[in-house]
């Protein structure tokens, strides 16, 4: 079972290599993303507040293979 988190890394690599938006044809709302990375600046109490998130991983085929691009150091 996908995380939260997985799902929407999967989202945003399906919208770069087919241009789609989402599975359902719409672009997703901001939504709560958790952040583990403790010395990022956009982690506030552990939910990522960047305002574009990007995620890395441009042949990934599994969550575990992405990474988080938005990440700045604090």
């Amino acid at each position: 079972m996908q995380t939260a988190t997985a799902r929407q890394a999967v989202e945003v690599l399906k919208r770069r290599k087919t241009g789609c938006a989402n599975s359902t044809g719409k672009p997703p709302k901001m939504s709560d993303v958790t952040c583990e990375a403790v010395n990022c600046k956009f982690n506030e109490g552990r939910k990522c507040h960047a305002k574009d998130i990007q995620v890395a991983g441009t042949n990934a085929c599994t969550c575990m293979e992405t990474e988080c691009a938005s990440f700045c150091c604090s």
